[in-house]
């Protein structure tokens, strides 16, 4: 696994690893890897959202597309859909209106 910004040498290094069978990891992704894996999992996965990510998804609740979330918090349609899909990932939920269940169960207003 390489990020985008690899350098060329970097780069050419990992394709021989791949040719020889051997794994690659980009320094910075084995940090963000280590990361994960030393912090206790969240009791609630609520926990795990960033404060914006809360923000969408109480809007989420509330009924909004991302075109009135945008709106809402001054951010390009784009960006909410990636918050929408991190919400998903986070929350092991399929779409929107499992989140929003999801938020409304669990007190989020």
């Amino acid at each position: 696994y390489l990020l985008k910004d690899v350098l060329k040498g970097d780069l050419l290094s990992a394709i021989h690893a791949a040719v020889r069978g051997e794994p690659t990891l980009h320094p910075e992704a084995q940090r963000q890897l280590m990361r994960q894996m030393t912090q206790p999992a969240p009791k609630n996965l609520l926990d795990a959202l960033t404060e914006r990510e809360m923000d969408v998804l109480r809007l989420i609740a509330r009924g909004q597309s991302n075109k009135e979330i945008a709106a809402s918090l001054h951010l390009t349609e784009g960006t909410v859909k990636g918050y929408v899909s991190t919400i998903l990932g986070k929350l092991q939920v399929a779409d929107r209106t499992q989140a929003a269940l999801y938020a409304v169960k669990h007190g989020v207003e």
